[in-house]
């Protein structure tokens, strides 16, 4: 799970589900990358730091239980 990005996410939008419709994106896609069963590409990972106001951090994407 990518805990720090879950935090980020919850403490910006209230949701992924908001988060995600900021992103045009579906609730499925955000939940994938949070638990770590899919990860972003470098486009995305840009997008999604753009979209919390935050400069691009790999630490952001890291999958803890991994």
């Amino acid at each position: 799970m990518r805990l720090w990005l879950k935090i980020k996410i919850l403490s910006k939008y209230g949701s992924q589900r908001a988060f995600a419709l900021a992103c045009n994106r579906s609730d499925d896609w955000i939940s994938k990358i949070i638990v770590g069963r899919k990860d972003p590409d470098e486009t995305e990972k840009k997008m999604i730091a753009a979209k919390l106001g935050i400069d691009y951090q790999e630490e952001l994407f890291i999958n803890q239980t991994r």
